[in-house]
């Protein structure tokens, strides 16, 4: 077993790294440190390989970082404390099928806690049916994890190998919708609107200032998520355009950006990343119609095969895609007073916000809510 905890340590186990079955470009070796290098509140990388005859069995990519860990009621934050954490990058939590081995990843994990510094281990997106869950609940008692946790839905699609097979496969509703959008759309803004395929190495200054358009009017960025033209999200897109792993769909009308879909190109999986649209074309579908194009797309380029839609309920998820499984974030508290005092106060925050999300289901109001607190959230960035 290795456990790397500088950037040169890292380095030394290149050779094992690159036979690893990472589930996302966030895991790749040069990504996983240009992430590390970029954020400030890392404070070091945190890997572990478990190996056996020359070859690496299970593995976990991560880093020790400062963060607040927020708890929030809707769209709202209300608790985050700081904590120390050992966060898992995304995909980067890799564990055979035998408990022995899921095992030996665990406690090489929670050996972080020896020292008690760290205050918690954040794995995002773990399988919840994986023997590496169900060994890691085996191994920390529950009041030092987190037990109020909905697991997610992950979504991905087969691609067919043309847009009308795509078109064939699904819903009759949806076909309906899809072709209705499609029309209405070219039909309104004919030969005005225009479509563009960042992948580039040059394109970065232009991309970056064509997403910013859009992003900085999405709900998105009320909430602190999706794409923000920061120097870390810049300095990942070049290494990603150099490496030719990044693509970004913007849509046009009248020369201006309204409208984008990005994603990373790796093996031969489509991840889909952040995505926005100008709030003043909503009426006109601009986000289902720019996604039906991402997928004809794809559909012709012969070096991928599935889009990843990454987990979540939004209806085009459900409707686009063609398979899923169940994941959860895995969250483990330190055996100390601090540590298992937020988890408690955390518990009791998760339980009134899925008590209140109930009751507004129940009532038919949980979308006519969400709808309402994503358009204040966008109000700030557009006045």
């Amino acid at each position: 077993m290795s456990v790397a905890r500088t950037l040169d340590e890292v380095e030394a186990l290149r050779g094992p790294w690159s036979s690893v079955p990472w589930g996302r470009v966030d895991a790749d070796l040069d990504f996983y440190r240009r992430v590390i290098v970029s954020r400030s509140q890392i404070e070091r990388p945190h890997a572990i390989l478990v190996e056996r005859e020359g070859r690496a069995t299970a593995a976990l990519a991560g880093w020790i970082e400062n963060m607040p860990l927020a708890s929030r009621f809707g769209y709202a934050t209300v608790f985050a404390p700081t904590v120390r954490s050992l966060t898992a990058t995304l995909g980067g939590v890799v564990s055979p099928a035998d408990d022995a081995t899921a095992t030996r990843l665990i406690d090489a994990a929670l050996e972080v806690f020896a020292t008690r510094g760290v205050h918690v281990i954040r794995l995002p997106g773990v399988p919840t049916e994986s023997p590496f869950v169900r060994a890691f609940e085996a191994r920390v008692p529950q009041f030092r994890r987190q037990v109020l946790v909905k697991p997610r839905t992950h979504h991905q699609l087969t691609l067919p190998s043309t847009f009308d097979e795509f078109l064939a496969s699904r819903s009759k509703g949806t076909r309906k919708n899809i072709k209705l959008y499609r029309n209405r759309f070219e039909r309104t803004f004919g030969s005005n609107s225009a479509l563009r395929i960042f992948s580039g190495a040059d394109d970065l200054t232009r991309m970056g200032e064509d997403l910013e358009v859009v992003a900085e009017k999405t709900y998105q960025r009320g909430l602190g998520v999706g794409f923000a033209d920061s120097r870390e999200e810049l300095s990942l897109l070049e290494l990603s355009l150099a490496r030719g792993w990044f693509r970004a769909y913007v849509l046009y009308v009248a020369q201006a950006p309204i409208a984008f879909w990005t994603g990373w190109a790796y093996g031969d999986t489509f991840y889909t990343g952040a995505t926005g649209y100008d709030p003043d074309f909503a009426s006109h579908r601009v986000g289902t119609y720019l996604l039906c194009r991402v997928i004809e797309d794809l559909c012709a380029d012969p070096s991928i095969r599935i889009v990843d839609f990454g987990s979540g309920d939004a209806a085009y998820k459900h409707q686009f895609g063609s398979e899923t499984w169940s994941e959860k974030d895995v969250l483990v508290f330190a055996p100390t007073l601090r540590a298992v005092g937020i988890n408690a106060v955390r518990t009791a925050v998760q339980a009134a916000d899925l008590g209140a999300k109930r009751v507004l289901r129940s009532a038919g109001w949980g979308d006519r809510v969400k709808t309402l607190w994503r358009s204040r959230l966008r109000e700030p960035s557009s006045t």
